[in-house]
Order: structure tokens, then sequence, then C-alpha cells
């Protein structure tokens, strides 16, 4: 009973659920081994320490989770989940509060801005689809809402704010930069080139070709003064041999012969 055991060096011994045994990497020449065999009630065992013995084999020394399974009891996979939060995160795993279930998503989670834009959409655009609105509100807010929720708001959801269209058709537009920026707007916002081109009334070519001027030359590229100075340097910029032809083509419709060629053989 008066025995002195000394000082007892923990990482030396390996805590699993069976007891206290001896680590294979403990040196044989420690001194803190006990002689009696006895346990040692004097020693704190942390969960967290409990908790890193119980996958030090398998994270140390890359045992298989099964293999840990089998002699700890511990289901495999409740051993890979917690093995691979301790590669993500390390020692901190183990001291960390069990993270909390983020709150299920419901329609009145959504924030009021976000309802309220589910709302308008269906509104301006009826035929337009639930994933598209989905995509809307996240390039918008950034948080992409389930199609559960979209379809409850739209059930149930506050009023439309919009009674009317907010851009006129393609064609209703006099001004032909107002057109493109139109265009550039809604696609900004999230729509896509589809819906564009039926909510203005034009065709998706025409949405493209606007997109792709707005990329390569910025707003720039709306102004319709560059379209007409094109067409008028194409009118006058003719070739040679369009002229020749042209005038070939008056002669003959003023009644003179025109050259016969043979076909080679």
């Amino acid at each position: 009973m008066g025995e002195n055991l000394g000082t007892i060096d923990a990482s030396a011994y390996l805590i699993v659920p069976r007891g206290i045994t001896r680590c294979p990497n403990a040196s044989a020449s420690s001194g803190s081994t006990p002689k009696t065999g006895r346990p040692f009630n004097n020693i704190r065992v942390f969960p967290e320490q409990t908790a890193y013995e119980l996958l030090r084999p398998a994270v140390l020394f890359g045992d298989p989770a099964i293999q840990r399974a089998q002699e700890t009891g511990e289901p495999r996979t409740s051993l890979e989940r917690k093995a691979d939060t301790f590669d993500e995160q390390g020692m901190v795993s183990l001291f960390a509060s069990r993270p909390r279930k983020q709150p299920q998503e419901t329609a009145r989670s959504l924030p009021p801005d976000m309802r309220q834009l589910i709302v308008d959409l269906r509104v301006e655009m009826p035929n337009m689809s639930i994933r598209e609105i989905a995509e809307i509100c996240d390039t918008r807010f950034h948080r992409r809402p389930s199609h559960h929720s979209i379809k409850i708001v739209l059930a149930s959801g506050p009023p439309p704010s919009i009674q009317m269209r907010r851009f006129p058709l393609f064609d209703d537009t006099p001004d032909p930069a107002q057109r493109r920026h139109n265009i550039v707007q809604l696609h900004a916002e999230g729509w896509s080139v589809a819906s564009i081109a039926e909510y203005l009334g034009v065709s998706k070519q025409t949405v493209y070709t606007t997109l792709k001027r707005w990329w390569q030359e910025g707003v720039k590229g709306l102004d319709d003064s560059r379209t007409h100075a094109k067409r008028q340097e194409r009118s006058h910029l003719k070739s040679p041999m369009r002229s020749a032809k042209s005038k070939r083509i008056r002669s003959s419709a003023n009644g003179a012969c025109m050259p016969c060629y043979s076909r080679r053989e």
C-alpha cells in the first residue's frame, strides 16, 4: 500500500474501452511502467483524450476503420466520419462542440426582399421556370432558395409590387441604344437568353449579338451610330469587279449582247 509508483507518463499508454495497455511505441526503459498492474485512479482522463486514442490508429498509423471498429465496438461509419473531420480540422475537432444542425429552410425564413422578387418575377414573366427564379435570386442575394420554398412563396407570398412590365418590347423602344441596354440589364439580373428573347419579343441571336458587343466594347457597343457608319462605309466601298458586273447587267438590260463563253470539255 505504501509503494511509490512514481510519475506516470500518460503518453506511454493507449486508452481504449477495454482498459489501459502499453503503447507499442513507448520506450521500454521508461520508468513510468507500473509494476503492480493496479489501475491508477488518480489519473484524470479527458473526453478529448479518449476520443483521440479512439482515432489514433486510423489517423496516425493508417489502420482500416473496420479493424478499429472491431477492436473498440465503435460503428465503422462513425469512426470514418470522425477521422475525416480530424484530417480537416486537426485536434480542434476533438474540442469543438457538436455542430448545430442548420435550421431547415422554409418560405418564411427567406428574406422579405427575396420573397417579393419571386412574386414579381412570376408577374413579369409568367413562363419563367422555378429553376431560373432560383438562379436570379442567387445572383441578387447570393442565396439560392429551394424549389419547394419558391412554390410556397408563389402560392401564399406577398402581393406583387408591380402591375406592368418594366421594359417595353424590343421594337417598341424608339432608342436603339436603350433596346440593347435593356437586354444587358436583364442579363445582369440573372435572366437567361431564352427568357430575355421571349420577354422582349426578339430573337435569341439578337440577344447573343448584343451581349457580345457589350462584352467586347462596353457602353460603346450599345450605340447605334457605329452600325450606321459601317453600313455607309460598306455601301461606298465597292470592288472593281463588282462595278464591272453591275455595268454588264445594265448593258444587258438595254438590249446589248452579252459575251458568250464556251464550257471547257
